[in-house]
């Protein structure tokens, strides 16, 4: 029930696999998945609870105004979580919740403490295989480098804007999700007008191409609602913005086998617009990683040891 992303649902399926043979060797302690607001991370991770058979747990705020509460609620929040074994846990809007420590909290240190508590229980090796904590972010460069580290999250996946190939799987997707009648049965024509929106967009648009069929006393959406849907849509976040998110959770990713597919295509076409900060910087940084090849005409960048996350600054 996810258009798209078939790298990410195959890496999800091996895991799954994993699970059910009981190999917790080859289940990772942690994933975060990266990227721009309306990508499907969400989805992603409600879909592989629901596949694995496992409880569904997604974090929300434990901090009280009491003294030493806040902590009290970490702990049984942990406590919590190991008797729900096997679970599924969604760490939603993980570089808020997990800031460096450099940021400013203004806490008298409560903030460390949980967060102490929470990496302790990320690195736990009781937990492999029985507690997936699935992170999810649009900005993991703000994360802390010590809970992104491998041992507490093994695995971090880009989820970028839907590509060319996708975005037509998305359309049925959501035409089928909300079981909207529709007279379309290829949806490839609608690829330039769409080139850019997220998941989320795509299933805006959908919704209110129905509502546009409807206005107009039809069961079915056709090809003008649809088209008239795209028209009036305006996107939420600016293309600068999904530019920077795009190559930061590039910059963060773990494994090359993991890379989207369209990767060189997505790098080319940011570097195309010159919207971000310092892309010359970034870019090097790719190419230094490896994660895109460099330009034929420049010299390649000098190779650089990993420094435990992205340097955007």
């Amino acid at each position: 029930n996810i258009g798209g992303l078939d790298h990410i649902k195959k890496y999800f399926r091996d895991v799954l696999e994993s699970i059910r043979a009981g190999e917790s060797r080859l289940v990772p302690m942690g994933v975060t998945l990266m990227g721009p607001p309306g990508t499907g991370k969400t989805a992603m991770v409600e879909a592989l609870a629901k596949e694995a058979g496992f409880s569904f747990v997604k974090s929300g705020n434990i901090r009280s105004m009491w003294v030493g509460e806040s902590e009290v609620r970490m702990e049984k929040f942990l406590n919590g979580l190991l008797s729900l074994a096997p679970v599924v846990v969604m760490n939603d809007e993980a570089d808020l919740a997990e800031a460096g420590r450099d940021a400013s909290k203004g806490d008298s240190g409560v903030s460390e403490r949980i967060m102490k508590m929470w990496m302790e229980f990320l690195s736990d090796p009781r937990i492999r295989g029985q507690v997936i904590v699935i992170s999810c972010t649009n900005r993991p460069d703000r994360t802390d480098p010590a809970v992104k580290r491998s041992g507490r999250n093994d695995v971090r996946l880009l989820m970028p804007m839907p590509s060319e190939k996708e975005r037509p799987a998305i359309f049925g997707v959501m035409f089928k999700r909300h079981k909207i009648p529709n007279d379309l049965s290829d949806f490839t024509a609608f690829n330039d007008a769409t080139d850019g929106l997220s998941g989320a967009d795509l299933e805006k648009i959908v919704l209110d191409a129905y509502r546009v069929a409807r206005k107009a006393r039809k069961e079915s959406v056709g090809e003008k609602e649809l088209l008239a849907s795209l028209k009036d849509f305006i996107p939420s976040a600016s293309q600068k913005d999904i530019d920077f998110m795009t190559l930061v959770g590039l910059l963060e990713c773990s494994s090359h086998k993991l890379l989207p597919a369209n990767v060189e295509q997505l790098v080319a076409k940011i570097r195309d617009r010159n919207l971000v900060k310092d892309l010359d910087k970034i870019f090097e940084q790719l190419v230094a990683r490896g994660i895109v090849a460099g330009d034929a005409n420049s010299t390649p960048a000098e190779p650089t040891p990993p420094s435990g996350g992205a340097d955007v600054n």
